[in-house]
C-alpha cells in the first residue's frame, strides 16, 4: 500500500494566489483545491483560470501589505486595490471563510462613520474589541433593545429624575421609567445617565430626558402635542365666554356621564368649530359636516 502523496506548502506559490488552509493548499480566487500538489499543477491553474484578471503587476502589492512601503502618494484605485489585498491576507492566515471579505467592509465602514468619517491608524488600533468587551457591548445592545420593545408596547409609564453633582462637580442627570403594560405588570429600569455640563434648569433636563427617549424612538415633544392642544382648546373656550370651558372625556366606566358629554358638547358646538377653522383647518375640511347647522 502506498502513501497518500504529500508535499509541504511553499511560499513561492503565494505568488500564484495559492495559500495553506488546514493543512490542504487552496486557489484564494476559485477555491480549486488540486488533489496532487505539484507546482506545474498550480502554475497551469493560474495561467488558464486567472492569468488575465491578475496580472503580475498586481501581485507585488502581495508583497507590500506587511512591508513598511507606503501609500500616501498613490491613487485611490491603488490604495482600495491594496486594502482589498491585505484584507484577504488577514482573513486566508486566520483560516477564516473568503466570505468574510463583506462582513469586514461593513465593520470597516461602521468604524468610519462613528469617527466622523476620519479614522487614523492610532484611532482603530484604539478602538476595543476584546472578548469580554464585544459580549458586554452586545449586552447592552440587547438591553437597549428590549427597553425600546417596553416603552413601544407599554400602557403608561412614569419617569424618575434624579439630578446630583458627581467628584469632578459635574452635574449628572439620572433618568428612571417606572413601565407599566396592559397585566398591569410593570417594570423599573435605569433607562440613561445624562451629564449637564452648563446650567441645570428645567430646560435643560428637558432636553436631556428628550434626547434619551429619541434613543428609544420616541420624541416627548412630539408625544405632548396632545396636552398643548388641550390647553389651547380650554383657553379658546375661556377668551370666547362659551357656556362650558372644558368637555371631559368620555369613558367606558362612568358610561352615565355620556349624555351630560353630549350636552356640552351640543352647547358649544359653534366653539368647537371656530377653534378647529383656527387651529386645525385639516380637520375642520374633514368634520365641517357635522357643523353645517349651528343654529
Amino acid at each position: 500500500r502506498m502513501d497518500k502523496y504529500m508535499q509541504l506548502f511553499d511560499k513561492v506559490w503565494e505568488e500564484m494566489f495559492f495559500a495553506s488552509i488546514n493543512n490542504k493548499t487552496i486557489c484564494l480566487l476559485c477555491g480549486y483545491q488540486p488533489s496532487i500538489v505539484k507546482k506545474y499543477i498550480l502554475h497551469r491553474h493560474y495561467n488558464i483560470k486567472h492569468s488575465k484578471d491578475y496580472s503580475k503587476c498586481e501581485l507585488k502589492l502581495i508583497y507590500n501589505i506587511n512591508s513598511s512601503s507606503r501609500v500616501d502618494n498613490a491613487t485611490p484605485s491603488v490604495k482600495t486595490l491594496t486594502a482589498s489585498y491585505a484584507i484577504s491576507n488577514l482573513i486566508t492566515k486566520n483560516s477564516k471563510p473568503f466570505c468574510e471579505g463583506e462582513f469586514v467592509k461593513e465593520c470597516i465602514i461602521a468604524a468610519v462613520e462613528s469617527f466622523g468619517n476620519s479614522l487614523t491608524l492610532e484611532e482603530a488600533a484604539s478602538i476595543p474589541l476584546s472578548d469580554k468587551t464585544v459580549k458586554s457591548r452586545i449586552d447592552d445592545i440587547a438591553y437597549s433593545l428590549e427597553l425600546k420593545s417596553l416603552l413601544a408596547s407599554c400602557s403608561f409609564f412614569s419617569l424618575c429624575l434624579n439630578e446630583s453633582t458627581d467628584n469632578r462637580h459635574m452635574s449628572q442627570l439620572s433618568i428612571f421609567a417606572r413601565i407599566m403594560q396592559n397585566d398591569f405588570s410593570h417594570v423599573e429600569e435605569l433607562l440613561d445617565s445624562v451629564s449637564l455640563h452648563d446650567t441645570t434648569t428645567g430646560i435643560d433636563i428637558f432636553e436631556a430626558v428628550n434626547q434619551t427617549f429619541q434613543k428609544f424612538g420616541y420624541n416627548m415633544i412630539k408625544g405632548g402635542h396632545k396636552f398643548l392642544s388641550h390647553r389651547k382648546f380650554q383657553h379658546f373656550l375661556e377668551t370666547h365666554n362659551a357656556f362650558y370651558t372644558d368637555i371631559p372625556l368620555y369613558c367606558e366606566v362612568r358610561w352615565l356621564s355620556a349624555g351630560k358629554d353630549l350636552e356640552k358638547f351640543f352647547a358649544i358646538r359653534k366653539e368647537i368649530f371656530l377653534f378647529l377653522q383656527e387651529y386645525f383647518p385639516t380637520k375642520c375640511d374633514e368634520f365641517q359636516f357635522f357643523f353645517k347647522n349651528l343654529d
